[in-house]
């Protein structure tokens, strides 16, 4: 099996770069995830509980000044 190599599969996104889109980028995609979530409660509850986990500890590193972008950070 071939090993991959970092950038074959792209590099992540930075955190807070959702910050710098308009509102009329951000908010058609948030609002199809709240209905999928509505609809299919198997799926929402999961999906909710991952966004959480995930902005928890970056609102956290946020409030105490500790910023980390990228691996060099």
């Amino acid at each position: 099996m071939p090993r991959l190599r970092p950038a074959a599969v792209g590099r992540p996104v930075p955190r807070g770069a959702r910050q710098h889109l308009p509102p009329r980028i951000l908010v058609p995609p948030l609002a199809g995830v709240a209905v999928l979530g509505w609809s299919v409660p198997l799926l929402g509850i999961p999906l909710t509980a991952f966004a959480v986990a995930d902005a928890v500890p970056g609102g956290i590193a946020h409030r105490g000044g500790r910023r980390r972008y990228g691996a060099a950070a």
